[in-house]
């Protein structure tokens, strides 16, 4: 069940929103519920919990809080809600990339629908990836890995660790090359930032001038050489989300 929340203080964009949703899933045949609201106050102290919700679509000019100030707090409760920005300005990109927006979709005549059918499909296409589950053997055990978890991978020696998070923190090891996981993990689109270092995008907090802050607080080094494809990298990964 895909559980779907509209944010919006204009009624005939939050039921030309619904429409357009309804028709794309009913194509799909997928199980889904659509829930309405008109502020952000609504959604966040309505009885239905927001953390609920896989994906929610915002205003962001609204009355009393604004759609950016409606993203930080469902951040605050979770960091997989699917946030996507639905709004008639677009001075507001780079303030949807600090929340982790999806997508920034502008509202107008004949953009809306298809904006918002390639914008489900990227959620879709990113929602099958997650669920996506590798047996892996490590030297510690042997797991049936959920790609998507993989934060980073680092090489160390003759082995590479696995710095996973699911069900909390954990570090696993396997012996194998750095460059034999890269191939293997291609289709992931992870980025090699150095020659010890493969990361999952998904878990960049952000990049500085030769460094990369992972979600978890840790600081991997990026080399001066490979400083611009790493930024390049993770901009088109961000682009693709």
């Amino acid at each position: 069940m895909l559980r779907i929340a509209i944010c919006d203080d204009e009624i005939q964009f939050q039921k030309m929103i619904k429409t357009i949703l309804e028709e794309y899933l009913n194509t799909k045949e997928m199980e889904y519920s659509i829930d309405l609201y008109e502020s952000g106050v609504d959604l966040l102290n309505g009885d239905i919990e927001v953390s609920t919700y896989d994906i929610v679509f915002l205003d962001i000019n609204m009355a009393e809080l604004d759609g950016l100030d409606v993203a930080k707090k469902i951040r605050e409760y979770s960091e997989d809600i699917e946030i996507v920005f639905v709004t008639a300005y677009a001075s507001y990109s780079m303030e949807g990339y600090k929340v982790r927006a999806v997508r920034y979709v502008l509202k107008g005549k004949g953009i809306l629908k298809p904006a918002l059918v390639e914008c489900m499909d990227c959620i879709i296409e990113k929602n099958m990836r997650k669920k996506m589950r590798r047996k892996m053997e490590f030297a510690e055990d042997t797991k049936y890995l959920a790609v998507d978890n993989i934060m980073y991978i680092e090489s160390e020696l003759h082995k590479v660790k696995f710095y996973i998070q699911e069900d909390g923190y954990s570090v696993y090891t396997k012996y194998a090359k750095l460059d034999e996981i890269e191939d293997e993990f291609k289709e992931y689109k992870f980025i090699r930032i150095h020659k010890s270092y493969l990361v999952n995008p998904k878990y960049i907090k952000e990049i500085t001038r030769y460094e990369l802050k992972m979600t978890n607080g840790n600081i991997l080094a990026v080399p001066k050489d490979k400083y611009k494809k790493v930024k390049d990298d993770y901009i088109a990964y961000k682009g693709e989300i």
